[in-house]
């Protein structure tokens, strides 16, 4: 196994997150932090915590994750567009590694990750619907 990718317990157990990165490092273990009107969305986004999305991105830098998963729920699947605020705060707080998605519909909407400086995207339904290019080219 090369990485886990860790959600709810981030929140409910940050210390098993640390506990994980000074075991196997900090490549392997990756946080997903989902949010929903820029709070934590947990267990399976059936709950929104009361905890700021950018407050846990930074709690968990400082426990040493470089790797985060940012996905703003309330736009996933709906090919909306992004939501450049919510987007443009996670990149703020979070300085490593981040791939964000949720809502995702053209091309426009990768260019805002990669001038917001996010290192990937989760595209879905804008693949199958066929309104973002794929493979992009420079």
């Amino acid at each position: 196994m090369r990485r886990v990718v860790l959600g709810t317990v981030a929140v409910t157990e940050p210390a098993l997150v640390r506990a994980l990165i000074e075991r196997h490092g900090p490549d392997r273990v990756v946080v997903s932090v989902d949010a929903r009107g820029g709070l934590v969305a947990v267990r399976g986004w059936r709950e929104t915590s009361a905890i700021e999305a950018t407050s846990l991105a930074r709690r968990m830098a400082e426990l040493g994750v470089r790797q985060l998963i940012y996905t703003d729920v309330s736009r996933d699947g709906t090919l909306e567009g992004v939501d450049r605020e919510p987007v443009a705060r996670m990149r703020d707080a979070f300085a490593h590694r981040l791939v964000a998605g949720g809502g995702v519909a053209t091309d426009a909407d990768l260019d805002l990750y990669a001038a917001l400086g996010l290192d990937g995207a989760i595209v879905g339904r804008a693949l199958y619907e066929g309104t973002v290019r794929y493979p992009r080219t420079a």
